[in-house]
């Protein structure tokens, strides 16, 4: 457990332990029913009692929060009772005599799909609410109910995505502070508000838009409590060497880097259209550059996006809304330069990084074990761990060690004995080179 002691949240001092929250998957399967006209039944009995706690769910809103933001609620409320979004329902059930589950969660994938290519910002996040009130009916037909998750105590929330109906539902005496993964990334915004608007200090891991970045910035000064993005390939103890090693050499450098996985091995659990990587704005390969621009303009310096030159490409048959393939020629003010390379399609998870000059030769294939310089006429390991910490069920590119290294920087802004690495206003200079790369494609 990780404990701070301090006078309470709104003096920007967190005291508790980190509660980490994974809403558990449907496991849905298509199954023949005998009646179809009951089963339509059962789900309409299941959209009325979901129309009634989605109801609760805006007065409890407009209480707790505002009339303002409680109108999400009202958007879940208009999408039951959307006549597309039911009939498309109820004729799967009719027409393939399947059941209520099944059927709608085709529904929404379908619904998900067309909400999450629309140009409009807005549209797009009623991507992420079709998802909620899936859950919600799925969750009625299937148990009866919706549990809803609730700390044991006053905790740090760790969790990889939380949409509103989930916040919204858990009491604040029992949340100290939020810490959310890229998920539905157009959410991030709105939720942000929220936690600002409570006084709670919030650490967001990144984020590939810049929606609410004036707002929010604006909220936390206000409210006079820390806003932490988080971006954690900054607290590798690799990059953090090859940028020393940079420096120290103090002439220009060229650098080649290539990351790249193949998309529907991201979550193998789910399909890859049905979360934000099948999103045009949030895509795959969006993703990669918003993990490592950061690291990269850190070490080598800025780079101005309009210098950047981009090629992208497609040669997958993932039938993405975006290319599956980008490569970026880097300027950095500095005077390095840099070959990256960013896709979804490698079967292996790559990430190969090489950096040179005249006296100096880098490599790293992007685990601690693979750091490596040419010195002396040999090509060297470089160790920058002592010992590190390593999930056999993700890619070896994937070490704990940073990810507590980062938390503990956070703790540390919170007691106000350090500052972020990173910071919104240093993001925006990424997520503009990430708009330039998406208006190539």
């Amino acid at each position: 457990m990780v404990s701070l002691k301090g006078t309470g949240v709104f003096q920007d001092i967190v005291v508790g332990r980190l509660v980490f929250y994974e809403r558990e998957p449907f496991q849905i399967q298509k199954e023949a029913v005998q009646d179809a006209g009951e089963e339509m039944l059962r789900y309409l009995r299941a959209k009325e009692q979901a129309l009634l706690q989605v109801q609760a769910l805006h007065e409890l809103a407009k209480r707790e929060v505002s009339s303002e933001n409680a109108a999400i609620f009202q958007a879940h409320h208009m999408m039951l009772e959307d006549q597309d979004f039911n009939n498309y329902v109820l004729d799967i059930i009719r027409n393939q005599q399947a059941n209520a589950e099944y059927a709608v969660q085709q529904t929404a994938r379908s619904f998900y799909e067309v909400f999450s290519a629309l140009p409009d910002p807005y549209l797009q996040q009623r991507a992420a609410d079709i998802l909620d009130v899936s859950h919600r009916l799925i969750s009625i037909l299937t148990y009866g109910k919706v549990e809803h998750f609730e700390p044991s105590e006053p905790s740090i929330l760790a969790s990889e995505e939380l949409v509103p109906s989930e916040v919204i539902q858990i009491p604040r005496e029992k949340v100290l502070a939020f810490v959310t993964r890229s998920g539905s990334e157009t959410s991030h915004a709105a939720i942000i508000t929220e936690l600002l608007k409570a006084g709670l200090p919030v650490f967001t891991e990144l984020n590939l838009v810049d929606d609410g970045y004036d707002r929010n910035l604006a909220l936390a000064r206000e409210k006079g409590v820390p806003l932490f993005l988080s971006s954690t390939m900054l607290y590798r103890r690799e990059t953090q060497y090859i940028k020393a090693q940079v420096a120290a050499f103090g002439r220009p450098v060229h650098y080649i880097y290539h990351i790249g996985q193949y998309l529907p091995d991201w979550h193998p659990w789910e399909n890859y259209k049905n979360f934000f990587v099948g999103n045009a704005r949030t895509g795959g390969v969006r993703e990669i550059l918003g993990i490592d621009l950061p690291w990269l303009l850190d070490a080598f310096g800025p780079a101005d996006p309009a210098g950047v030159t981009v090629r992208t490409d497609t040669i997958s048959a993932l039938g993405l809304p975006y290319p599956d393939c980008a490569t970026l020629l880097l300027r950095h003010r500095g005077g390095a330069q840099g070959v990256l390379v960013a896709d979804v399609v490698s079967p292996k998870a790559v990430r190969s990084f090489e950096c040179y000059g005249e006296g100096l030769h880098l490599f790293w294939e992007g685990n601690p074990k693979a750091l490596y310089e040419f010195k002396d006429g040999e090509k060297r390991p470089v160790d920058t761990y002592a010992s590190f910490e390593h999930d056999s069920r993700y890619s070896d590119n994937i070490v704990e060690n940073a990810y507590v290294d980062e938390l503990a920087n956070f703790f540390a802004v919170l007691k106000g004995e350090e500052t972020p690495r990173w910071s919104f206003e240093q993001d925006r200079a990424a997520i503009a080179i990430m708009d330039r790369v998406q208006a190539q494609g």
